[in-house]
């Protein structure tokens, strides 16, 4: 017989998941997130352009500066905020990317709508010693309890199928799922991030050479442009650094 704590543990899944289904249904808007990705106004715009340039260019810190005016001036867009926690990433700023993408995740809807940024935030985490914070991050990320993960990605992404694709990334990161496994309960169709967080994550336990191999691969996968080969480019130049 199953123990009332297991019963209900169930109810509570039951509940969540009717309430959850009865949002969806109802058209409310109330899963995704409510903020505009691009700035709308065109100052902001202006130097949120001039930030991605200066990202293109390899000038980390003009593009820190011109990113932060484009916020300063339209804070409720998320992109400029996602572009200033990568450029701080590239900078080895690790606890200011930390913070950023933190905020990105209060942007668009909290972790449970967060996408890649929880993530993102845990590995700047790391990369900046602080593997206990990241590890509460990744764990609870990757609890079954939060029931909307992968319904919010979905709704956001506007797929229509749950996948809890960062959920998996958070127990990859966490040791409960090995590098093979995760790479298979990827969405085959979008491989913008897995060898990202697997290269980071190599780095940070010194598989130097490994991570190195890993991250070349992302670059050919993602396209320029993206802030996710942004931050592969800037963890290869570092790792060619270290070599030297």
């Amino acid at each position: 017989m199953q123990s009332i704590n297991q019963k209900l543990k169930l109810l509570r899944i039951m509940s969540a998941t009717i309430i959850v289904s009865m949002l969806i249904l109802s058209g409310c808007g109330t899963l995704g997130p409510k903020a505009p990705a691009y700035p709308r106004t065109e100052k902001a715009q202006f130097h949120y352009r001039a930030g991605n340039l200066a990202m293109k260019q390899g000038r980390y810190e003009v593009a820190i500066n011109e990113f932060k005016r484009s916020i300063s001036l339209e804070t409720a867009s998320f992109m400029p905020h996602a572009w200033l926690a990568t450029a701080y990433f590239t900078n080895q700023n690790f606890a200011e990317a930390a913070l950023e993408f933190q905020n990105v995740t209060g942007i668009v809807g909290g972790v449970e709508f967060g996408g890649p940024f929880p993530i993102m935030q845990a590995l700047s985490l790391m990369r900046s010693g602080d593997t206990v914070k990241a590890q509460e991050l990744l764990r609870y990320w990757s609890t079954p309890s939060i029931m909307m993960t992968g319904l919010g990605t979905a709704y956001y992404t506007g797929s229509g199928k749950p996948q809890g694709i960062w959920k998996v990334a958070a127990a990859y990161l966490l040791g409960g799922v090995t590098e093979d496994k995760y790479l298979r309960k990827a969405p085959q169709e979008d491989l913008t991030f897995p060898y990202l967080i697997i290269g980071i994550n190599n780095i940070v336990k010194n598989n130097f050479s490994k991570a190195r191999g890993i991250l070349s691969r992302q670059l050919v996968i993602s396209g320029e442009g993206r802030w996710s080969h942004a931050i592969a480019k800037a963890e290869l130049e570092w790792l060619n650094q270290k070599k030297q």
